[in-house]
């Protein structure tokens, strides 16, 4: 038991896929992610504002959390995410262009809620199929979307391509902050975060997630 706690205390709580009110349509102020830090346990913030770095990198500047800098971009054929960018990808271009600029900066693809029927934002699903070879992450779980089959037909797709699944609670508002998170052991690079996904898991706290049911990965340990 002893062990398992140290094992534990070693891991590292990072939040995928989350919003700052820089995006437009959220309303996490800094102090929010701040408090969520602290109340939550949260480690480190993927800060993945709507077609913008600003957010990321103006909360990462306060210095009192970890963030990766992120972008959810919108490409001519959907949202595709950048994680641990230098500089914003500009809106608009086809997804693979979109990716290969996330990869020229030494950044992760990750694609967001990819099934979510009510997300018109949501990437094409002949572009994913073209662009397999391209994702780095692929989110299995998000924490907004309503239905869970569309979840679990992520999961499927993920497990069939051989593709990396993640999961992101894609919190808007104070309230969504820490609905899911993975605990990984600690990274400090890209490759190091690929690694630490792979050896971590996924933690969605005991509480009903919009949909209702549990679904795929269920209530995998609360956050106590």
């Amino acid at each position: 038991m002893a062990d398992d706690r140290a094992e534990t205390s070693r891991l590292t709580r990072v939040e995928i896929h989350v919003h700052t009110e820089v995006s437009g349509d959220a309303s996490n102020t800094f102090e929010d992610l701040e408090a969520a830090a602290s109340e939550k346990g949260i480690d480190v913030f993927a800060i993945t504002d709507h077609d913008t770095i600003e957010g990321a990198l103006r909360l990462r500047d306060r210095g009192k959390v970890r963030v990766i800098v992120g972008e959810e971009i919108t490409t001519a054929l959907g949202d595709v995410i950048g994680l641990f960018l230098k500089a914003a990808v500009p809106p608009g271009l086809s997804p693979e262009e979109t990716m290969d600029a996330v990869h020229a900066q030494g950044g992760l693809v990750y694609v967001p809620h990819p099934f979510d029927r009510k997300r018109k934002s949501r990437l094409f699903g002949e572009a994913i199929e073209r662009c397999a070879s391209r994702i780095d992450l692929f989110e299995v779980r998000n924490g907004r979307t309503p239905h869970e089959s569309d979840n679990e037909r992520a999961a499927h797709f993920a497990a069939e391509r051989g593709l990396l699944s993640a999961c992101g609670s894609d919190a808007h508002a104070p309230f969504e902050l820490g609905r899911i998170f993975h605990e990984v052991p600690p990274f400090d690079s890209p490759a190091d975060f690929l690694r630490s996904i792979r050896a971590g898991r996924p933690v969605v706290p005991a509480v009903p997630l919009r949909g209702g049911r549990g679904g795929l990965f269920g209530f995998l340990r609360g956050t106590g």
